[in-house]
């Protein structure tokens, strides 16, 4: 057994604690021991430095675990190396080790499997189990997922059960598919968790925050119907369901702001008008049509198209009778919520819309910055230099713009000095940055391999 190979083995002990000197010594000052020395080897030893500290797996040894791979694998996707016992103990090792990244390789998990009353060392039965069993993948619990219980939810299908055949059941249906996505909690919870923010809680009754939480579920409802219609994909037969759940969410806010619900609707149709006026190009299956790439400056019209949405934390507000300038200052920040929203929403539907001649913000910055010429371009080449661009340049400065938004929504809501920072309104732009700068590492750490990797060859 060479030294590095049982000095991996030893450290493989769950319960061991390496000196930083035996991981030093494990991990090598020259990375190029993952080229040259036995397979076995290596992904032993990169298995236990991923288990022992993650990030120790950098951009250059992932590189170079990549050309190993690529040079040892038998057929695509595995198995790897030779079909004798050091070989099955790397193949066990390589499995785990993809097995904890979390992008099992099913062709090598099944020779091992396959091979496992075969072989009979130490080592390879040690790894069929260690640090996860093989052979026993984790199962999803069959538990059923407690659905949230929101009164406002229960009057908003009480309402639906009232409406006549057939615009019932297809209201219910869409109901249920909203219910299902990951923006169901908000849409219900929105206004409350903006009034259990405020540093003096207001003494508002729970039926405040029920009419406020049926009135943004018929908005969104409406919403996402009509965009339907403007994107071209919608079922006429929805439209019904669209204008009675646009009517229930403007009679909800109505019963509530009395008198200030016109103007913010009026600019959610302004902004849709413009969206068609200005943001569609034509597209057949090979080709698109550039015209003239739509001016969003601020991007305040993504604001404006989803104005719906804040209106329950405005009629809160009004109801505590804060300043004017307060709810100026409170105005503006939620606009910045809706924009960084619907940027990080855009940020990962870009190749879709422009497929289809949508040129949401994002698309039309890939378009610019990619030198996208005017006129018919064929739609691969098109995709082809966006993706360029988006690689190089473009997610960066997309999730800056995000993370722009998200930042001035936090000052600006601290300024109003209304809200505790720790509540739970808070979260809902915490969760838009983590997305943005998740996305902002992973680009990196993708950058950071390819450059190892082309470096390397």
């Amino acid at each position: 057994m060479s030294p590095r190979k049982k000095q991996a083995v030893l450290l493989l002990n769950p319960h061991a604690e390496p000196s930083p000197d035996a991981i030093r010594t494990l991990l090598g000052d020259d990375r190029r021991w993952i080229l040259t020395e036995p397979l076995v080897d290596v992904f032993i030893s990169l298995l236990v430095l991923y288990l022992k500290d993650s990030t120790l797996l950098d951009a250059e040894i992932m590189a170079f675990m990549t050309k190993r791979l690529i040079a040892s694998e038998r057929t695509v996707g595995g198995p790897y190396g030779n079909d004798d016992v050091e070989g099955l103990e790397a193949n066990a090792a390589i499995a785990q080790l993809f097995t904890q990244f979390g992008s099992p390789l099913p062709k090598v998990n099944a020779y091992v499997l396959d091979k496992k009353h075969v072989a009979t060392t130490p080592l390879f039965t040690l790894l069929l189990e260690y640090p996860g069993a093989l052979d026993h993948p984790q199962q999803p619990s069959e538990k059923p997922v407690q659905e949230p219980f929101y009164p406002a939810a229960h009057a908003v299908e009480g309402t639906i059960g009232t409406l006549h055949e057939p615009v019932k059941k297809t209201t219910m249906l869409l109901w249920q598919e909203m219910k299902r996505t990951h923006s169901y909690r908000e849409i219900m919870s929105f206004s409350k968790d903006f009034g259990s923010s405020l540093i003096v809680s207001p003494a508002l009754p729970n039926t405040i925050y029920d009419t406020l939480g049926q009135a943004n579920a018929f908005f969104w409802l409406a919403y996402t119907i009509y965009d339907d219609f403007i994107d071209e994909e919608a079922d006429s037969a929805r439209l019904s369901v669209a204008n009675i759940a646009h009517r229930k969410s403007f009679s909800h806010y109505e019963s509530i702001l009395e008198g200030g619900t016109d103007a913010y609707l009026t600019a959610v149709d302004e902004a849709n008008a413009w969206e068609l006026a200005y943001c569609r190009f034509a597209t057949t299956k090979e080709d698109i049509t550039i015209g003239t790439l739509p001016l969003y400056k601020d991007n305040m019209l993504l604001a404006r198209r989803a104005h719906g949405h804040i209106l329950g934390p405005l009629a809160v507000a009004r109801l505590i009778n804060i300043s004017k300038a307060q709810e100026k200052q409170l105005y503006e920040a939620l606009c910045h919520y809706l924009i960084a929203r619907q940027l990080n929403d855009d940020l990962h539907d870009w190749a879709e819309d422009a497929q289809k001649g949508h040129i949401s913000p994002v698309v039309a910055m890939l378009m610019k910055g990619a030198g996208i010429p005017t006129g018919r371009q064929p739609l691969d080449t098109t995709l082809r230099a966006m993706r360029s661009y988006f690689f190089k340049t473009g997610v960066t400065e997309v999730c800056n713009e995000v993370l722009r938004h998200t930042k001035a929504m936090r000052l600006l809501l601290r300024k109003t000095g209304l809200f505790d920072p720790d509540g739970p309104f808070f979260a809902y732009g915490i969760a838009i940055e983590d997305t943005a700068k998740a996305a902002l590492t992973q680009h990196r750490q993708h950058r950071a391999f390819l450059k190892n990797y082309t470096a390397n060859k």
